[in-house]
C-alpha cells in the first residue's frame, strides 16, 4: 500500500506547485511623437545600468521582471527602476516627467487556467506635445 501511496503524493505535489502561477511586470514606453528617444536606468536589484533605444511612432519594452505566484494586487510602475530618464537628440527638452508614477498608465490582467497567472503593464507615453 505504502508504494501506492508515494508516487500519489509526489503527482500531488507537482500539481499544486505548478498551479501557483507567475506575475509579469512590463515597463513599456510609448512614442507617438516625431522625435527618437532614448530611455536610460538602472535596475535596482542588480544595479546595472541600460539604455533602450525607441524610434518614432513605435513602443519598446524597456524593463521586465518575473514574479512566482499572481498577484494582482496594483505594484508601482517605477519600484524596479532608478535614475530613469528620457534621452533626446537636437537639445530637445522634455515636459512630461517620466519620474513621476502619476504619468504612468496601468493595466492589470489576470488568467486563472493553469494557476493565477498576472501581467501587470505599466505604460509611459510621450506625444509631439511633450517636446520643447
Amino acid at each position: 500500500m505504502s508504494k501506492l501511496i508515494y508516487p500519489g503524493l509526489v503527482a500531488l505535489l507537482l500539481a499544486l506547485t505548478s498551479c501557483e502561477g507567475e506575475t509579469t511586470y512590463l515597463k513599456r514606453v510609448e512614442n507617438r511623437s516625431n522625435y527618437p528617444i532614448s530611455i536610460a536606468f538602472e535596475a535596482v536589484m542588480t544595479g546595472e545600468s541600460d539604455t533602450v533605444y525607441i524610434d518614432p511612432h513605435t513602443s519598446e519594452t524597456v524593463y521586465v521582471t518575473y514574479q512566482r505566484g499572481g498577484n494582482d494586487s496594483p505594484h508601482s510602475c517605477l519600484q524596479e527602476m532608478d535614475n530613469i530618464t528620457v534621452i533626446t537628440e537636437d537639445s530637445l527638452h522634455v515636459t512630461r516627467d517620466i519620474t513621476d508614477a502619476s504619468n504612468w498608465d496601468q493595466q492589470i490582467t489576470s488568467s486563472n487556467k493553469l494557476g493565477n497567472t498576472v501581467q501587470q503593464l505599466c505604460l509611459f507615453v510621450l506625444d509631439d506635445e511633450d517636446f520643447e
